[in-house]
């Protein structure tokens, strides 16, 4: 992973934690981070703010598995579309697909990466 993947899933991280705190969607989430600077806080910040302790994944907190498929993805549209990973990981927070996933119900957390660019670009 190189250093640009590991703060774009760190930054998908906390996008994740905080729409799970918030009840708010992801989608929303990644929206008002980017308007409000967040995202590019973050990203200058990385040393020091990713150096949070991960707990035992269970139903409370399954968006801890969220920002690795995410960041998959995106870099596999990036690659696909030639465009920045960063602008693939904002359209993908905006798709249907996004929004499945995060939903616990439709069992999308099992799919790999491929299967999800797949879903996604089928339905984006």
């Amino acid at each position: 992973m190189t250093e640009e993947d590991k703060i774009l899933y760190f930054v998908s991280f906390c996008i994740e934690q905080y729409k799970t705190t918030h009840e708010m969607k992801g989608s929303k989430v990644a929206d008002l981070f980017t308007k409000e600077g967040v995202i590019d806080y973050l990203e200058k910040n990385y040393d020091v703010l990713h150096t949070q302790k991960m707990t035992e994944i269970n139903q409370n907190n399954l968006y801890l598995l969220l920002p690795g498929k995410i960041l998959a993805v995106a870099k596999i549209y990036a690659q696909q579309h030639h465009i920045p990973v960063k602008d693939a990981m904002n359209l993908f927070y905006s798709s249907s697909t996004y929004k499945r996933l995060e939903e616990e119900k439709t069992k999308f957390r099992h799919y790999g990466p491929v299967a999800l660019y797949q879903e996604f670009e089928e339905n984006h």
